[in-house]
C-alpha cells in the first residue's frame, strides 16, 4: 500500500513538473545551423559526423526550415544520388513550427504529437533559432525525475 502511494506521488510530480517546467530546463543546444543553398550529401554528412538526428536552416540567421531522419526516408529513401548535390531547401520543412524557451515542457510535447515531429527548433522573437528540442532530450528528462537518471 504504501509503495503505491509512493508511485502515485511520483506520477503526480512528474505531471506537475511537465506542465510547469519550460524547456528552459531541457538547456537545447543548437549544434548544426545549415545555409539554405548547402548540398544535401553535406548536411547528411554533418548529420552523420555529429550524430544528431535534425540540422536548422537558416537564412541571414533566420529559421527557415528543418531537415531530419525522417525527411531522408520519406523524401530521398533509396534515391540518394539524384539528390545528392541539390540544395537542402528543395527538401528541407520549410517554415517549421518553432517555440520560444518559456514555453512548457507540455506544450511541447503536444505539438509534437499533433505534428508527428521528433525535432522541434526553439526561437527568439526574431525567429533566430537558440536550440533545438528532441523527443530524446524529454524523455532523458523523465528518466532524471522519476527514476533519477542522470541529467
Amino acid at each position: 500500500m504504501e509503495e503505491t502511494h509512493q508511485n502515485e506521488e511520483k506520477q503526480w510530480e512528474l505531471q506537475r513538473s511537465i506542465m510547469e517546467d519550460t524547456l528552459a530546463v531541457l538547456k537545447p543546444t543548437l549544434s548544426v545551423r545549415i545555409a539554405a543553398d548547402w548540398p544535401v550529401k553535406e548536411v547528411i554528412r554533418s548529420m552523420v559526423e555529429k550524430k544528431i538526428g535534425a540540422v536548422l536552416i537558416v537564412d541571414q540567421g533566420k529559421l527557415v526550415g528543418i531537415f531530419s531522419e525522417r525527411d531522408i526516408i520519406k523524401k530521398i529513401g533509396t534515391h540518394y544520388e539524384m539528390y545528392a548535390d541539390r540544395p537542402i531547401n528543395e527538401l528541407m520543412t520549410t517554415k517549421p513550427v518553432s517555440l520560444s524557451i518559456r514555453h512548457t515542457i507540455a506544450f511541447a510535447l503536444n505539438r509534437m504529437a499533433l505534428g508527428d515531429y521528433r525535432h522541434i527548433p526553439v526561437t527568439d522573437e526574431e525567429n533566430y533559432p537558440t536550440g533545438i528540442v528532441a523527443v530524446r532530450d524529454i524523455i532523458r528528462y523523465i528518466d532524471h525525475r522519476c527514476l533519477g537518471g542522470p541529467e
